[in-house]
């Protein structure tokens, strides 16, 4: 049973479920892979995928997927003051947002990725592109913020 969902009006592409993973399809045959936890996650579902298609399409033309944009999640202690954070990080000159009337969450950009910090603690990184540049961007992440605090 193929859990596939395409509404052309209001989307372009359509929406295969596969498990707890979603595959966006495209009409230019381009797709999308989220909710995927591990690059094991991610190449599973592109086997879904082809499996699901061999009959309708050749499997074999599929290339293989290039990892673009990783979102992870991660928690460090909850910040007391992150309007006390977010002066600090300006005062070293680092490409930081906050708008408490607006949003409650601390966006940090850098060149490799964009950091999003809940006052609770909770915090997503955006825009890796492999498990190292991940790590390197938390342990960047959570060196500044012990510096700053």
């Amino acid at each position: 049973f193929v859990d596939l969902e395409f509404e052309p009006e209001q989307f372009p592409g359509a929406f295969l479920r596969l498990g707890k993973t979603v595959v966006t399809i495209y009409k230019s045959g381009k797709f999308l892979i989220t909710g995927a936890k591990s690059i094991e996650e991610v190449n599973e579902t592109l086997n879904l995928v082809k499996d699901t298609f061999s009959k309708v399409i050749d499997t074999t033309l599929c290339s293989k997927p290039q990892i673009v944009n990783m979102v992870c999640s991660s928690n460090v202690m909850p910040i007391r003051n992150i309007q006390h954070l977010y002066v600090q990080m300006t005062k070293i000159n680092l490409d930081v947002s906050y708008e408490p009337e607006t949003s409650h969450l601390l966006i940090l950009k850098t060149s490799d990725c964009t950091y999003c910090l809940n006052p609770s603690g909770k915090y997503n990184i955006y825009g890796c592109n492999s498990m190292d540049s991940v790590l390197k961007a938390e342990q960047y992440f959570v060196r500044l913020l012990s510096s700053l605090q």
